[in-house]
């Protein structure tokens, strides 16, 4: 369980935050929650906060993207699936919520989900 967020801020910044079964965050341990790249010891944190550090005005700008703008891309087992995700879609004020299934790779065997992108996608 956790929560994520990333968005501008002078530059494109992330956090993830990982809950226990409560819903409190939790510590974080190197090497089992989370892999840092680089120097720094993150051991005993709750959250994994980290940065682009593109100018903003940067963001969107990769080709097949669009100047200003994340592009966030859903992917579903099947067309009918998205179809009952958009239907179910709730706007609540300026925020869209979107309900995606979570898809189990355990000793996945299953063919049809070789090769498929992850439930989430984000680029910028």
């Amino acid at each position: 369980m956790g929560n994520g967020q990333i968005g501008g801020n002078s530059s494109v910044e992330w956090i993830f935050v990982h809950h226990d079964a409560d819903g409190n965050p939790r510590n974080l341990t190197v090497g089992t929650d989370v892999v840092i790249q680089g120097p720094g010891d993150r051991e005993g944190t709750t959250r994994v906060k980290g940065l682009d550090p593109i100018s903003f005005a940067d963001i969107g700008g990769r080709p097949g993207l669009i100047p200003g703008h994340f592009v966030v891309t859903l992917s579903f087992a099947t067309a009918d699936e998205a179809d009952r995700a958009m239907k179910a879609m709730v706007q609540r004020a300026s925020t869209l919520v979107i309900l995606v299934p979570a898809v189990d790779r355990t000793n996945d065997t299953n063919p049809e989900n070789r090769g498929r992108p992850k439930e989430i996608r984000i680029d910028w």
